[in-house]
């Protein structure tokens, strides 16, 4: 039982530092934690104690996805993490007009082979 609790503890951890902490990978390791209690849930306590260790585990990703895309981008949490205004300007130079360069002598920087 401490086991299962322990790697439910892991899974949450890790899957509320996914929160704050972007790449997926914590994400990723906190599910496979918490799947690995479901495993050992079903091991230990049979069907009935591997379900509700399941459903357990399936209600808490639910509320974490909702809390990710519904609540987090409003929250004070994430106006301490975000910028909150656009930036002017592109990052990318503008697009040359091809009757402006086309049949215009340049200087190669670097051998031109075929």
């Amino acid at each position: 039982m401490g086991v299962i609790i322990l790697l439910f503890f892991t899974g949450i951890i890790l899957l509320a530092l996914e929160l704050i902490v972007p790449g997926l990978v914590l994400g990723i390791a906190g599910f496979l934690a918490m799947l690995a209690g479901v495993v050992v849930a079903f091991s230990e306590f049979g069907s009935s104690g591997g379900w509700l260790a399941a459903l357990g585990a399936g209600l808490f990703l639910v509320a974490v996805i909702y809390a990710e895309f519904a609540w987090l981008p409003n929250s004070r949490l994430a106006k301490i993490f975000s910028m909150g205004t656009t930036l002017p300007g592109s990052s990318q130079p503008a697009v040359a007009v091809p009757s402006e360069v086309v049949g215009a002598d340049a200087i190669a920087e670097t051998t031109l082979a075929p």
